[in-house]
């Protein structure tokens, strides 16, 4: 039987593949777009020594005793005095004591104003991983400023400010009315920045055009088959959710274990749900993604991709190798933490873990949790999960909008051979909380990031290049134009 299945699906291959070649020979070619020589006014070494004294103001995420609150004030403080033509020319509003709104006003008030968003926040640091340089130092070296949150994201909150600095400074007045909103709590998942901040504006009656947060950056397109560099726009982002992993066993002497402990049944428990992922789905946003970047796409790549409504169970098998791919095609679990005995001779009668869990939109937490438990029960019914803390997927935004073109556009003028296309950011922003006020709310971040960059997020030797700050710069700058108009 299993010889006859094989040979029949040996002649439906035989059979489809003149089909699957002329469905690829029919679509379209497009190429990488090519950004005009950059006339503007940015003094990049000016900009480094703005980002350097930023990192250098250590305003870790306020989430005890151990982070004071100082540095915050500290860096509010940096901000109006390096920034004094946005200051001058903008309402400031603080938000909760530490949050900031810098309105800028237009000159049409009947236009939608827009928002650029960024944290103040950055997480706690380890120094002793750091080899390159203190992890709060903002050490320029070799074409680069190290320090935490020179990534993630004082590095593009730098540009925001620098570019819309300079512009005021050269004569710039917009139409519309530009917002900076600087939350001060991104990082440790906490509510009281941006939800502040969006309810303050929404009582105002504010409703952005559009929003612009941090999100997918410019990746290496020939790791799918795209010979140029890939803006990722995200249209839409995972859902969030810790979820805490009991496991219930006797407690005890160490010198006197049992077959069953809780730290083993634990550990059996999160390699099983590791072993056992939810479903693979290919959301609309995905298709998108795929759909759009096919276009672009050499052979073979492009041929799987025009049909990868057929052959998607061997997508499958190759995107969920490789862990950008299979983050968007999947709801992924993630330990992070462990904890049971207080002494290391005790059996602890409990231990738990944190999983943290990024949700595809489709997936909501009731599900996974449901899901989980399922899997944990196989094991042993000492085990369950629960939810600790966490929201949903975040809703869809088209990128067949007049405000995606407006920032596919500002790629445009700024990075050359580049292409654009939407998908699913797999982490959490503060853009999540800005459906209140807008329609469309998109995340980008204009920065390239090697595989190298993207383990330094949230790692040691984090650090941000001189030039690559200078590109951002004029990334805000073409699109805070684009989209004044």
């Amino acid at each position: 039987m299993k010889y006859i299945l094989a040979f029949f699906d040996l002649i439906f291959f035989i059979c489809t593949l003149p089909v699957w070649i002329l469905r690829t020979l029919f679509t379209p070619n497009k190429k990488p777009s090519v950004a005009p020589e950059s006339n503007r006014d940015i003094d990049k070494d000016v900009a480094a020594k703005h980002l350097s004294e930023a990192v250098r103001i250590p305003t870790i995420s306020m989430t005890g005793p151990e982070y004071p609150p100082q540095p915050f004030y500290d860096y509010q403080a940096f901000l109006d005095r390096t920034y004094p033509n946005i200051v001058a020319h903008s309402e400031k509003t603080v938000i909760n004591g530490f949050s900031l709104i810098y309105h800028v006003k237009g000159t049409e008030p009947d236009k939608q104003p827009v928002a650029l968003l960024a944290h103040q926040d950055v997480v706690p640091v380890d120094a002793a991983d750091w080899d390159e340089s203190a992890p709060f130092s903002g050490e320029i070296k070799d074409g680069y400023i190290y320090g935490r949150g020179t990534q993630d994201m004082k590095g593009t909150m730098i540009a925001i400010t620098e570019a819309l600095e300079t512009m005021l400074k050269n004569g710039f007045v917009p139409k519309r009315d530009i917002y900076l909103c600087f939350g001060h709590d991104e990082e440790p998942n906490t509510t009281e920045g941006a939800p502040k901040i969006v309810e303050y504006l929404h009582g105002l009656g504010v409703e952005f055009m559009s929003v612009l947060d941090e999100g997918g950056a410019i990746i290496d397109g020939n790791l799918l088959g795209v010979p140029a560099n890939v803006c990722m726009i995200g249209t839409c982002e995972k859902g969030y959710m810790d979820v805490t992993i009991t496991a219930k066993c006797n407690a005890g002497h160490a010198s006197n274990p049992g077959k069953t402990t809780s730290v083993g049944m634990l550990s059996k428990g999160i390699l099983t749900l590791l072993r056992h992922p939810m479903k693979m789905d290919w959301t609309p946003v995905v298709k998108e993604t795929f759909g759009k970047l096919a276009a672009y796409m050499k052979f073979p790549f492009k041929l799987l991709f025009v049909n990868a409504d057929v052959l998607r169970p061997l997508l499958n098998v190759v995107l969920s190798m490789i862990p950008i791919t299979n983050a968007l095609l999947r709801t992924t679990f993630a330990p992070t933490q462990l904890s049971a005995s207080t002494a290391t001779n005790t059996l602890s009668s409990e231990a738990h873990a944190n999983i943290n869990c990024r949700l595809i939109s489709g997936n909501t937490c009731d599900q996974v949790i449901a899901h989980m438990n399922k899997v944990l029960k196989k094991v042993d019914k000492g085990l369950s999960a629960q939810k600790a803390i966490g929201n949903n997927p975040s809703p869809f935004c088209s990128y067949k909008t007049r405000e995606y073109d407006l920032i596919e556009q500002a790629i445009a003028r700024t990075f050359d051979q580049a292409v654009s296309a939407p998908f699913m950011f797999p982490a959490a922003t503060d853009s999540r909380y800005y459906y209140p006020v807008s329609k469309n709310v998109y995340r980008f971040t204009p920065y390239i990031f090697t595989l190298e960059d993207q383990e330094r997020i949230h790692g040691k030797n984090e650090r941000c290049g001189i030039d690559a700050l200078a590109q951002a710069i004029e990334f805000f700058m073409n699109y805070i134009e684009i989209a004044s108009e």
